[in-house]
């Protein structure tokens, strides 16, 4: 008999991969039916085979949970997820029936990998691994208990939860649970987990200096199924056009900045803060042209000749716009109002969010709607001005002639609903980074 090939027997592990998924999906399908959550089968992304979304309840709205593979599945069957709900803003669970909160931590610091805590850490958590236990898996753990009788409260720091690990189909390794009678809504949860953690964490911080925060919910960037992949090879191209180092070092600092959403968004409107000198020196060239158009301008009057000069003089000491103007220039210069329709118009979330008016209770982050619906809409200006604002929200400086403006505080729910406004301003760094780009040169 010929030697199988190695696409037989990739083809025959795809079999074997599906029917047990099958089979898990079918159990996994039940149990969330006995315990009236919803699930239903998607595209996959693992292969060609299906996926299952399982909606889990999130305070007063759903998480989605999406198992691709066999494997995963397994996890999920082996625990009794059914009894928990997620804490909203959080890679956290609660099981309202038991009291008990169990939520991701990570290493502060380090934004490459959210969920990440070095394993240098560990030993400086636990101390020194004990030699007797060869196990690679072996779970690490310290309890804290409350002084209160009535309401005892108990604090657990370890490096393994089964089913947070199910849930958040990852792997965890770092876990705080909290342990009081009577946590069984999200708020109580949520409140609950957020004091004690940062009492907790700061004191672990200033003993030892190791700083530790609890994993926050970030919306996950959509999973491609395979037949949605594309072959980078046959349309990257070999480099033509390069970059300022200054803007093109913001642009990839804000893009490392996963989970700090106020550093990220800042660092995006640096990479437009750099070319306002350029862009808003265009608006002054044009003002420059028209004044020596003028049919009465003299060169040898006086007066003529100092307005050129105040033209000039404000271009070059920056006084020529204010901030909020310079944006409105430079994205003028740099986006096209078709383009940008067509960006802002792309998915329906996105539709939704930038369609939400301020005074929807929705809308966390108070920001004036940019009018999607209004083809004469100058589209351009209306990002520009809501970039700016969002600035201001950071910054905690002053709109011109609007009183104070709210301040976006990190780890808030404002901060965390910036996710398509740090989108918006990414898009606009990129067509900027890409008009200001030249030839290459090596």
């Amino acid at each position: 008999m010929a030697d199988e090939t190695s696409e037989d027997i990739w083809s025959e592990y795809d079999d074997k991969e599906q029917e047990t998924r099958a089979t898990r999906f079918e159990q996994l399908k039940q149990r969330c039916q006995a315990a009236n959550i919803a699930a239903e089968e998607v595209a996959g992304f693992f292969d060609e085979g299906p996926a299952l979304v399982i909606k889990m309840p999130c305070g007063r709205a759903l998480r989605s949970v999406q198992i691709d593979t066999s494997d995963e599945a397994q996890r999920l069957l082996d625990v009794p997820f059914e009894k928990y709900r997620f804490v909203p803003g959080f890679d956290a669970v609660f099981a309202p029936a038991e009291g008990i909160v169990e939520a991701s931590v990570r290493s502060l610091g380090s934004s490459t990998n959210q969920a990440g805590v070095g394993l240098a850490v560990l030993p400086k958590l636990f101390g020194p691994r004990d030699p007797s236990s060869k196990l690679r898996g072996h779970v690490r753990s310290w309890t804290l208990k409350s002084d209160d009788v009535q309401t005892e409260t108990e604090l657990t720091l370890r490096t393994q939860s089964d089913v947070l690990q199910a849930l958040l189909v990852r792997n965890v390794r770092l876990v705080l649970f909290v342990q009081r009678p009577g946590i069984d809504t999200a708020e109580k949860a949520e409140s609950m987990l957020v004091k004690l953690s940062d009492a907790l964490f700061f004191q672990i911080e200033h003993l030892i200096n190791v700083a530790l925060g609890l994993v926050r919910e970030r919306l996950a960037a959509p999973k491609i199924s395979k037949s949605g992949r594309v072959d980078l090879g046959n349309i990257v191209q070999f480099p033509t056009m390069e970059y300022d180092k200054a803007p093109i070092s913001l642009y990839w600092y804000g893009r490392n900045a996963g989970g700090m959403p106020l550093l990220q968004f800042l660092a995006y409107y640096q990479v437009l803060e750099y070319f306002y000198p350029v862009y808003s020196k265009a608006e002054a060239n044009r003002r420059v042209r028209r004044l020596l158009k003028e049919p009465g301008f003299r060169v040898d009057k006086d007066s003529d000749v100092n307005k050129l000069l105040g033209v000039i003089q404000a271009a070059r000491g920056g006084a020529f716009l204010d901030e909020r103007s310079q944006l409105k220039a430079t994205l003028g210069e740099c986006l096209d109002q078709a383009e940008l329709r067509d960006y802002l118009n792309g998915t329906p979330e996105r539709i939704a969010w930038f369609k939400k008016k301020e005074i929807e209770k929705e809308n966390l982050l108070k920001a004036r709607p940019i009018p999607l619906a209004d083809e004469r809409a100058d589209l351009v200006a209306e990002v520009a001005e809501r970039i700016y604002a969002i600035r201001c929200k950071i910054v905690h400086t002053k709109a011109e002639s609007a009183g104070d403006v709210e301040l976006l505080l990190p780890y808030s729910k404002e901060a965390d609903a910036l996710d398509h406004d740090i989108d918006l301003v990414r898009y606009a760094c990129q067509k900027v980074l890409i008009s200001a780009s030249v030839p290459i040169h090596l």
